[in-house]
C-alpha cells in the first residue's frame, strides 16, 4: 500500500473529514467484499466435500478473488491519495495567496510609512524657513523703527535748522501757504504740483536743498514716507539732495 505524506503537521479539518468518510467507505467496501468472500469460501467447502477432484480450480478461484480485492483495496487507496493530494494542494494555493496578500499589504505600509517620513522631513525644514522669515520679519521691524527714529530727528533737525535761522537774522517772508499733507495715492499729482510751487516760491526761505528734501518728507502720510525712505538714502549716499527723487519715486510706485 502507498504510503501519504504531506509536509503539513495537521491536515485541515475538511481533508480530515474527507479522510473518514473514504475510510468509512473502504471499511464498507472491505466488509462486503469479505463477506462475498466469505459466501463463495463457503460454497467452495460445500462443493470440496462432495467433490475433492474440483478442490483445485476452487483454490484458484479463491486466489483470483483475493487478487481482485487486494486490487480493488490498491484502486481505492490510490484514489483516496490523488484526492487528498488535490484538497493539499487547493490548501497550500489558498495559504500562499494569503500570504502573498500579507506581503503585499506590508509593502503598502512601508512605503506609507516612507512617505509619512519624508512630509515629516519637508514640514521640518518648512519649519526652518518659517523661523528664518520670521527673524528676517524681525529684523525688517527694527530697521522700520530706526527709520522712523531717523524720521523724527530729521524733523527736529529741522525745527532747529529753522529756530536757529530765526535767530541769527530775519526770517524771510513766506509768500504760499504750507501744502496739505499727502492724504492719498490719489492726491499724488496734485499735491506734488502744489509742493513744486511751493518750493520754487518758498524754497529759499525754507532752507538748503537738505532742508527741503525733509520739508517734503515731513509732508507725507506715513505710507508715503516708508516708501520715500529709499530715496533719502540715495541722496544721503550721494550727498546731493533733490526733492524731485522723491516724486519720481512715488509716482513709479503708485503707478
Amino acid at each position: 500500500m502507498t504510503r501519504i505524506t504531506t509536509s503539513s503537521p495537521h491536515p485541515p479539518a475538511a481533508v480530515q473529514a474527507t479522510l473518514g468518510q473514504m475510510g468509512a467507505q473502504l471499511a464498507a467496501h472491505a466488509d462486503s467484499k469479505i463477506n462475498k468472500l466469505s459466501e463463495k469460501i463457503d460454497k467452495v467447502y460445500g462443493a470440496m466435500q462432495g467433490k475433492h477432484d474440483d478442490l483445485h480450480d476452487k483454490l484458484k478461484q479463491v486466489a483470483e478473488i483475493i487478487r481482485e480485492f487486494h486490487d480493488e483495496v490498491n484502486r481505492i487507496n490510490n484514489d483516496i491519495e490523488k484526492d487528498m493530494r488535490s484538497d493539499f494542494d487547493r490548501v497550500d494555493t489558498e495559504l500562499n495567496s494569503q500570504f502573498e496578500n500579507i506581503t503585499d499589504v506590508r509593502k503598502r505600509c512601508i512605503n506609507s510609512y516612507h512617505e509619512f517620513t519624508k512630509l515629516r522631513d519637508q514640514v521640518k525644514e518648512m519649519g526652518v524657513e518659517v523661523k528664518e522669515m520670521r527673524d528676517v520679519l524681525k529684523k525688517m521691524k527694527t530697521q522700520m523703527a530706526t527709520r522712523a527714529d531717523l524720521t523724527a530727528a530729521f524733523s527736529k533737525l529741522r525745527d532747529l535748522h529753522i529756530d536757529v535761522s530765526s535767530a541769527k537774522e530775519p526770517q524771510p517772508r513766506l509768500r504760499l501757504p504750507d501744502p496739505t499733507k499727502l492724504a492719498s495715492p490719489d492726491d499724488l499729482r496734485v499735491w506734488i504740483v502744489e509742493m513744486q510751487n511751493k518750493l520754487a516760491i518758498d524754497g529759499g526761505v525754507i532752507g538748503s536743498p537738505e532742508v527741503q528734501v525733509y520739508y517734503v518728507f515731513a509732508y507725507l502720510n506715513p505710507e508715503a514716507q516708508k516708501i520715500a525712505v529709499a530715496a533719502l538714502k540715495v541722496c544721503r549716499e550721494d550727498n546731493h539732495w533733490d526733492y524731485e527723487a522723491i516724486f519720481k519715486l512715488l509716482v513709479a510706485f503708485y503707478k
